[in-house]
């Protein structure tokens, strides 16, 4: 039996996104359904362009709805198809009620309160990200199969699977930026104040890459050496975390943008006109418009808004000649 795109289409009313805004849901058998699979939706403007490039958008720690709903709505608006991925991943033939130890599992904090526990915080991050990455590379193969017009959906060969990006927040841009690293065929990528794990973190970022992030002050060394083990572990993390970015992680080119005066949890506020969910998602759709649409991004020449720093990447050769002497 040919092997069709099962899709339930419907018109938002509101809910979610905007009452203009239609929604394809991905069934289990589009994904794989060998494996557990998260819930995958394509948001898109009825009036989109053919041949519209996709971004593919990762929410944060918990993965359990969408962080920010103006962001998606924002890049629906710019003329693109927006797939989402919601936790809990499950099979198909999964028990109901077997959902809630994993949501629990999901929500669960990182703990820096010890060695041990942030060892253990480190590890559940590195598991997630590397999980997620392979769902990215089931959505982009799923969007290959929409482009080629092989699923009997009103999106077939309206996709450009060709000029696909992957962006999200905090963990969720940690998986945009590993989906870049891991070799997935992705034009761009934008973390928007996420950690950098997995091979992203060890080799930098192998497509065109934007990092938002706030303007926290590299940790001081008293923070290092604090007696709070809290404070402490949280200060040799961050340490970790420039370090890596001053290395120089855009292999590819990109920039990173610093917004001051704001904190990592306002990137995730609902508030579309908050100061940063609103640059974030200005320079991240300026970004994906370069890279995706061609379109030419004066924001990402100069600031746009007082106390933003615009900082492209620097030659990756000199950046890491000099990091090993």
């Amino acid at each position: 039996m040919r092997r069709l795109l099962a899709l339930a289409v419907c018109l938002l009313s509101g809910a979610v996104l905007g009452a203009d805004v239609a929604v394809l849901e991905l069934a289990a058998p589009a994904l794989d359904a060998a494996a557990p699979v998260p819930r995958v939706r394509l948001w898109y403007a009825e009036s989109v362009p053919a041949r519209a490039p996709a971004v593919i958008y990762f929410s944060g720690w918990p993965g359990t709805g969408i962080d920010n709903p103006g962001r998606v709505q924002a890049l629906v608006d710019a003329g693109y198809v927006v797939a989402t991925a919601q936790y809990p991943a499950r099979l198909p033939t999964a028990a109901p009620g077997s959902e809630r130890a994993v949501l629990a599992e999901l929500r669960r904090p990182m703990d820096l309160s010890s060695p041990r526990a942030l060892a253990d915080s480190l590890a559940r991050a590195e598991l997630r990200v590397r999980t997620r990455t392979q769902d990215a590379a089931r959505v982009l193969a799923a969007l290959r199969r929409i482009a080629d017009g092989r699923a009997g959906t009103a999106l077939d060969g309206r996709i450009n699977a060709e000029r696909v990006g992957a962006i999200g927040y905090s963990l969720g841009g940690a998986v945009a930026a590993e989906a870049c690293a891991a070799g997935l065929p992705l034009r761009a990528a934008v973390n928007i104040d996420g950690l950098h794990l997995g091979r992203a973190g060890a080799q930098g970022v192998s497509c065109p890459y934007l990092l938002i992030s706030d303007g926290s002050p590299p940790p001081a060394e008293a923070q290092l050496d604090d007696p709070d083990p809290q404070t402490r572990n949280a200060a040799r993390l961050a340490q970790r975390e420039f370090a890596r970015i001053d290395s120089g992680l855009g292999l590819k080119g990109g920039m990173h943008v610093v917004i001051e005066d704001v904190a990592h949890d306002d990137f995730a506020s609902r508030d579309a006109d908050a100061r940063a969910p609103r640059l974030a998602t200005r320079y991240a759709a300026a970004f994906l418009d370069l890279h995706l649409y061609g379109r030419p991004a004066a924001l990402l020449e100069r600031p746009g808004a007082p106390r933003v720093r615009l900082q492209p990447w620097p030659r990756v050769e000199a950046a890491r000649s000099g990091a090993s002497r």
